[in-house]
């Protein structure tokens, strides 16, 4: 009889130990379950697309001048820069003694008669310099001459300045009596010489046309940026700027320095 009974206790301690370890093992999955951290959604990575540069447009002729090429007139005496991909027609300059030149862009296309030009594409650039100076004494007399039809040009002129000399320029969108074409023209008057400038145009090109004209020099003319100024003498006589400009001294100062004329 007691043997009976120490198998029985012993029976059940086992079980006890047995639900007891049961117990815990479901309490610590239980746990350990509901502490982990929620899963992250997934991410797709996207490669950022570049932002597009905007057109940057500049009339400055010293940027200009670093890829635009330079036409020289030694017979007219004049210079200008055309971009460096346009085409100088230099066999038709020496036909008409270097007084009629044309340059073309290099998309430039034309309908028809080259003479009454009808552009597709591109553009055209005409210079003009053989007027004769007996009707050019003035700048009056030279604009009175020149002036373009008012059919393809009705608005009045605009005066400039181009290298120092009084200009007039003119602007159309009805360039040779074609609709949407664009026409502009510039006189300017030199040492009683008349120079005209033309561009025609498929499209609008208002800026080019100007910076094209900010590079038009006139070769017997003194440029004075960049002039040594100052120095020992000060500035006066030679050492002097002209109206204008001024003299602008390196830095820090010294006693005697020399500087350079540069625009006010």
């Amino acid at each position: 009889m007691k043997i009976m009974q120490k198998g029985s206790i012993l029976i059940f301690l086992l079980m006890g130990i047995f639900i007891l370890g049961v117990a815990g093992g479901a309490y610590y999955l239980a746990r350990s379950t509901s502490s982990k951290p929620p899963a992250s959604p997934t991410v797709i990575s996207q490669t950022p697309q570049p932002t597009p540069t905007p057109f940057n447009e500049t009339a400055n002729p010293d940027s200009i001048g670093a890829n635009w090429k330079t036409y020289v007139n030694e017979t007219y005496k004049y210079s200008l820069k055309v971009p460096n991909d346009w085409v100088i027609d230099f066999n038709n300059a020496k036909e008409n003694n270097n007084s009629l030149v044309f340059i073309y862009s290099a998309d430039f296309k034309v309908v028809g008669d080259i003479q009454v030009p009808h552009l597709s594409q591109g553009s055209q650039l005409e210079i003009v310099s053989n007027f004769s100076t007996n009707v050019t004494k003035s700048y009056t007399d030279f604009i009175t001459l020149d002036k373009p039809p008012k059919n393809e040009y009705p608005n009045e002129g605009k005066e400039i300045t181009i290298d120092g000399e009084q200009a007039m320029i003119w602007t159309s969108d009805n360039a040779f009596s074609i609709p949407g074409q664009k026409g502009y023209q510039l006189d300017v008057l030199h040492n009683r010489q008349g120079y005209a400038i033309h561009m025609v145009s498929a499209l609008p090109q208002d800026l080019l046309f100007n910076q094209i004209l900010s590079t038009f020099k006139f070769l017997d003319q003194e440029h004075p940026e960049g002039k040594p100024c100052g120095g020992f003498a000060g500035e006066q006589g030679q050492s002097a700027c002209p109206s204008g400009y001024k003299c602008q001294y390196p830095k820090p100062m010294y006693p005697d320095a020399q500087g350079k004329c540069v625009k006010k």
